[in-house]
């Protein structure tokens, strides 16, 4: 699952949202857990960070937790594990999606 339009920027680059995560526990979709993900990513990012997408490059949107826990940001944690900031809500995040004809912002 994934949505329609599905281009994000984050500073000087776009990327894909192409996979919304699942919270089923079903051997089948163990890939596109949440907790799977979150398992990979705990040893490698700070506590707070959670994840709920991935990318067309296998990278992690997430949920940011440490500054403002009632107001989650979005980042992308990187194949390399940069944190880079999306936006400062998913819902500000959902707004941001693009076909990709969209010019680039730089933030």
């Amino acid at each position: 699952m994934a949505p329609e339009a599905s281009v994000f920027d984050a500073g000087k680059f776009r990327d894909v949202f192409c996979i919304l995560l699942t919270l089923t526990g079903d051997e089948e979709r163990e890939t596109y857990s949440i907790a799977r993900a979150y398992d990979v990513l705990k040893p490698h990012v700070p506590s707070g960070i959670f994840p709920f997408g991935k990318t067309s490059g296998g990278e992690y949107l997430c949920f940011d937790y440490r500054a403002a826990p009632e107001h989650p940001k979005v980042v992308l944690v990187t194949v390399e594990t940069t944190i880079k900031a999306v936006a400062s809500s998913f819902a500000d995040f959902m707004a941001s999606l693009h076909d990709g004809r969209a010019p680039r912002v730089s933030r």
